[in-house]
């Protein structure tokens, strides 16, 4: 993925879809990426379509229809697409870290077919347990972590940034990290705080890595 030197007169558009934790958190990625780039680019447009509860193969299913997250591309803009899930997937529907992993990259695969100029996928921060939802495995959480390794290394494959959460200070570190009521409202989403800290990895390991100032 080119980096980006010049930025004067460069509209950008960022899209983020995913399932809860992009949904719930994603005024503050908007406010942060907003205030981030508006001194340094003509323009920034931002849309959240995150869902809760949403899985992989119906955000790819949705993301092909006629006014899908791929129709969103404006030729006219630098186009950015933020994705996000791995949790319901993996702990809700029991898919093997291959599994999760194939269908991210088929999401991305046709983000950049749709021509997106560059995907920032990141991966959840370590899952704990119990969770009201779901009460993960032992073997649940070593398919997380193998597809949080792996979403790593395929990064490079399908040329998008992988941003991992589970080494975001505070969010993320040991498993039972999220009773941490300085960040977390329940087992696995976040507070005010909690969110601001995702937003800002975002800009650091994402768009830091797309932009050169």
């Amino acid at each position: 993925m080119p980096i980006i030197k010049n930025l004067n007169g460069l509209n950008v558009k960022v899209v983020m879809d995913g399932n809860s934790l992009t949904a719930s958190n994603s005024q503050y990625i908007s406010t942060k990426i907003t205030q981030y780039l508006t001194s340094r680019v003509a323009s920034i447009e931002m849309i959240s379509l995150g869902v809760s509860g949403q899985r992989l193969q119906t955000m790819y299913n949705n993301a092909i229809t006629t006014n899908g997250v791929y129709s969103l591309v404006n030729p006219n803009k630098y186009n950015i697409l933020i994705v996000n899930e791995d949790v319901n997937g993996i702990f809700q529907d029991d898919y093997s870290e291959y599994k999760q992993l194939q269908l991210m990259n088929q999401y991305i695969s046709g983000a950049y077919r749709a021509k997106y100029n560059a995907v920032i996928s990141w991966n959840t921060w370590n899952c704990r347990t119990p969770y009201d939802l779901f009460v993960p495995t032992t073997n649940d959480l070593l398919m997380f972590k193998n597809y949080c390794n792996f979403a790593n290394t395929d990064a490079k494959l399908y040329s998008n940034i992988n941003v991992d959460m589970r080494l975001a200070d505070g969010v993320g570190g040991a498993e039972n990290q999220a009773q941490n009521s300085t960040y977390f409202i329940d087992y696995l989403h976040l507070n005010n705080t909690g969110n601001d800290i995702v937003a800002q990895r975002l800009i650091d390991y994402g768009l830091n890595q797309i932009f050169e100032y």
